[in-house]
């Protein structure tokens, strides 16, 4: 029995990154996903950055689901281990996101995450 990917990857989120990524000017090999400390109202943001062959770094984790690539520092995997990447769809905005467990808390526009882990 295989064992679930560490990040997993909505339908949504998936369609939206295949599209994006066939209709981009250059060939990326995934998406980056980081998280900048100390943006926001919180501890910290997310960012997803699509990723070409060249920017891969050895100390990246590539994690692989529902036909979509993921990079992440591994010194941050800890913090979104368990996160399902989503798309968030409002009136103002489409989006990448995180449905995180590991999250404490989040600022009141949704953007801004509070991690309960200790840093290193």
């Amino acid at each position: 029995m295989a064992l679930p990917p560490p990040i997993t990857v909505s339908d949504d989120a998936a369609s939206h990154l295949r599209d994006a990524f066939s209709n981009a000017d250059q060939v990326y090999v995934g998406l980056l996903a980081t998280i900048l400390e100390n943006k926001g109202c919180g501890e910290g943001e997310y960012r997803f950055n699509p990723i070409t062959a060249d920017e891969v770094k050895d100390d990246y984790d590539r994690i692989e689901h529902n036909g979509v690539t993921l990079f992440v520092p591994r010194t941050q995997i800890l913090f979104i281990f368990g996160s399902e990447l989503v798309l968030h769809k409002d009136q103002f905005a489409t989006r990448l996101d995180f449905k995180n467990p590991n999250e404490d808390a989040r600022c009141g526009c949704g953007e801004s995450v509070v991690f309960n882990i200790p840093k290193p």
